[in-house]
């Protein structure tokens, strides 16, 4: 989306930033998966997780 519209480089900052972060937030939520869903549906909660 920026590129075109941002300096090339602002457009890559950017990129590198949400490519470096979007692990560690999801991780961060795959690790609050067994305090948000009760116990009979955390295998499946788990797996819906893992497929995105």
């Amino acid at each position: 989306m920026g590129l075109g519209r941002l300096p090339f480089a602002v457009a890559v900052l950017i990129a590198v930033v949400t490519g470096l972060l979007g692990p560690a937030l999801s991780g961060g939520w795959t690790a609050q998966l067994p305090r948000v869903v009760p116990g009979g549906r955390l295998p499946r909660a788990n797996a819906l997780d893992a497929i995105g």
